[in-house]
């Protein structure tokens, strides 16, 4: 399969150092920045998208009655009508708030990255929308994963829970060798998200695409993103150094790559475009909405115009 040629070159950091240790306490140093910047995604990306997801944010149905003098033709549910011969209109009520679940990939290649790694963009990202669910006054939860589910924050409101949320997933991050399963955690989070919520997936999305069925069941209530992070040297192999020996960071398999095959390198990088362009197609078909987003990319801007 095409995943599998270029998952083992995708995950394989021979050149460059994990960034993550010396990153988090800066992280921890900008939260108040951060939570800040969140209202971009409010005002951005958000707009439109996280408060419009069930067309009518802040209602939902309820039951049927009669049509009286001034009701909103709009709301005639004409089915109903039809069988009984009068008009009747759809009842709505107040939709209180939204839960929203940020699902975090913790899988080893996410540990790719020179100036800044694929752990710590994603953990900025993640909690901006923590924050701006926040904002919203919804209620935050966290899914930190890899073949199974690692860490659950219960969906709950506030500021000082989102801080809470952030210390632990910091604290939960660590490098080892696994790989994820989004098949299995989307799976489980049909039965997690029990009341329409918004599902954020943050991941390089590096696996077999088995989970497309299970993010085409969570659409069918819920709102789903997928936010694909990547680092721009993961679609280049550096030539002219000979044959080097590369490590798959969720194996530990080592391969040996011939970096003058000049071939073999331009396959690899039609491979890498190809696939990443099917992923994002794949994943907006089966009902998602999709962001693909560099490490070098300012992550407000990228989610503001990246759809």
């Amino acid at each position: 399969m095409i995943i599998d040629k270029i998952k083992s070159f995708f995950t394989y950091d021979p050149f460059v150092e994990n960034t993550f240790d010396k990153n988090y306490k800066e992280i921890l140093s900008n939260v108040k920045e951060i939570e800040l910047k969140a209202q971009m995604l409010v005002d951005g990306f958000f707009n439109g998208a996280y408060h419009s997801i069930f067309k009518g944010r802040g209602i939902e149905f309820s039951d049927i009655r009669e049509y009286e003098y001034a009701d909103d033709f709009r709301s005639i549910d004409w089915n109903v009508s039809a069988r009984l011969n009068k008009p009747y209109v759809k009842k709505f009520v107040e939709e209180r708030d939204l839960d929203l679940y940020v699902l975090f990939d913790l899988s080893s290649s996410n540990f790719f990255g020179k100036d800044i790694d694929k752990f710590t963009y994603n953990l900025y990202i993640a909690i901006s929308f923590l924050f701006a669910g926040v904002k919203n006054n919804d209620k935050i939860s966290l899914v930190g994963y890899t073949d199974d589910i690692d860490l659950y924050m219960p969906p709950r409101k506030g500021k000082k829970y989102a801080l809470a949320i952030i210390d632990s997933l910091i604290k939960n991050i660590k490098f080892q060798n696994k790989s994820s399963n989004l098949k299995n955690i989307l799976s489980k989070m049909t039965k997690i998200a029990k009341k329409k919520s918004i599902i954020v997936i943050i991941s390089d999305f590096m696996e077999d695409k088995d989970y497309l069925s299970e993010i085409k069941n969570l659409t069918k209530r819920n709102q789903v993103f997928s936010i694909i992070s990547y680092d721009k040297n993961e679609y280049e192999i550096p030539q002219g150094m000979g044959i080097i020996e590369v490590e798959d960071l969720e194996t530990g398999e080592n391969k040996f790559i011939d970096t003058e095959d000049k071939k073999f390198i331009e396959n690899y990088k039609k491979e890498i475009e190809k696939y990443t362009n099917e992923l994002k197609n794949d994943l907006r078909k089966y009902g998602s909405l999709v962001v693909s987003i560099s490490t070098q990319d300012d992550i407000y801007k990228a989610l503001k115009v990246k759809r």
